[in-house]
């Protein structure tokens, strides 16, 4: 455990593993446990796992009014500068995490071996009902209460059983309401990210995200150079929390195939 301070922003960093370094970026409103799993994964497999609470998560502190995007995205440099100097990284972004991970392989690509984006959205729109349940969700949220089962639905494929192996306990308990609205902010008063730079770029997409429905990574796939689309069966918008071995399969696959020659490229 670390902190890198920046500005007004105090980042809680944790670290597991010592091999290659791969930044992980948490989903819209959302701690790091949703990486536990891959995480420990990623050190298994020699790498080295930099999991940062955002602003507002945990003891993470910074938020005030008027954040964007692009104080995330330094935020995110920052904790590369202080904990991989000078190292090229994979960076793996999930929802909100993947509008980081987007802005900062075009603010700094010589610095990227590989980008991986979970639940890519902001091209195609949600399917309407599933906005209203989304919307619920996050009203129960913000109020400080967990939403019930069926608001959760919505973040999942509709093949993925809340009720096994305590996922629904995983889903609610990890939410924070001073995260969630900076960022829903920053979004809102951001240019969208649109593409990345060429590199090794793998999307991966639910096949069954209501949220950020798979026409999203198909469009950004044909806009991007370099791009690999991987659309995951019975897999919804929280992919990372429904993950039986594919979704971290996946994610392995593309940081092996990224580019870790030599030093960072500046």
């Amino acid at each position: 455990m670390t902190w890198v301070m920046r500005g007004q922003a105090r980042l809680h960093v944790q670290v597991r593993g010592t091999g290659r370094p791969v930044l992980l970026l948490p989903a819209l409103g959302r701690g790091v446990h949703d990486f536990d799993g891959l995480a420990d994964s990623l050190s298994a497999a020699g790498y080295r796992a930099i999991m940062f609470s955002p602003r507002g998560v945990g003891k993470s502190t910074g938020v005030y009014p008027g954040l964007n995007i692009q104080d995330f995205v330094e935020d995110a440099l920052a904790v590369l500068d202080a904990v991989a100097p000078g190292e090229r990284a994979a960076i793996v972004g999930a929802t909100f995490g993947n509008r980081v991970a987007r802005a900062l392989a075009q603010l700094m690509p010589g610095r990227m071996a590989a980008v991986v984006l979970l639940a890519a959205g902001g091209a195609v729109a949600p399917e309407p009902q599933a906005t209203e349940t989304a919307r619920a969700a996050m009203a129960a949220i913000m109020a400080g209460r967990d939403p019930d089962i069926a608001e959760a639905q919505v973040y999942f494929s509709r093949q993925t059983d809340l009720t096994r192996s305590g996922l629904f306990a995983r889903f609610t308990r990890d939410w924070w309401p001073d995260a969630l609205a900076a960022q829903r902010d920053a979004a809102r008063h951001s240019a969208p990210s649109v593409g990345v730079p060429n590199l090794p770029l793998t999307i991966l997409q639910g096949a069954d995200d209501r949220i950020a429905p798979p026409a999203n990574g198909r469009a950004l796939a044909q806009s991007a150079s370099n791009a690999r689309l991987i659309e995951l069966p019975a897999r919804g918008h929280l992919m990372l929390l429904e993950d039986t071995g594919d979704v971290t399969a996946a994610i392995l696959s593309a940081i092996a195939r990224g580019d870790w020659s030599g030093r960072t490229r500046l």
